[in-house]
Order: C-alpha cells, then structure tokens, then sequence
C-alpha cells in the first residue's frame, strides 16, 4: 500500500485530514508529480481509496496530502 503524507495537511489544519469534502492530493512518481482531485465532496477515506487506485496505476512511490 502506497502512504499517504499528511504532515503538511497536519501543520495547515492543525488536525489530520478528516470530514466530507474536494480532497487534493499529490501523487509522486519516480519522474514527475500529478495533481489528483476528488470529482465530489467524499469523506477522507473514500479519497485515500480513489487516490491509491490511481496511484497504483501510475506506479507510484508516495502521495501527499495538498487539500
């Protein structure tokens, strides 16, 4: 499984990613980055999961939280 960095998210919000909403999240590759949004407002899990489909897809090494 692919993490999920949410420091950045954390230092912003002062809490860890939570809730129903847009998410945005940053999906890194070995040679690029690729900005991935949520279509609808979805809880946070239900974002992971989309994200990490994505991302496994791409190959992935890391995702970041972004919004």
């Amino acid at each position: 499984m692919i993490p999920i960095d949410t420091r950045n998210y954390e230092k912003q919000h002062g809490q860890q990613p939570m809730g129903r909403r847009y998410w945005s999240f940053r999906i890194v590759t070995n040679s690029t980055a690729v900005t991935f949004r949520t279509a609808t407002p979805v809880t946070y899990s239900a974002a992971c999961d989309e994200v990490r489909k994505r991302a496994d897809a791409l190959g992935a090494a890391s995702i970041i939280v972004t919004e």
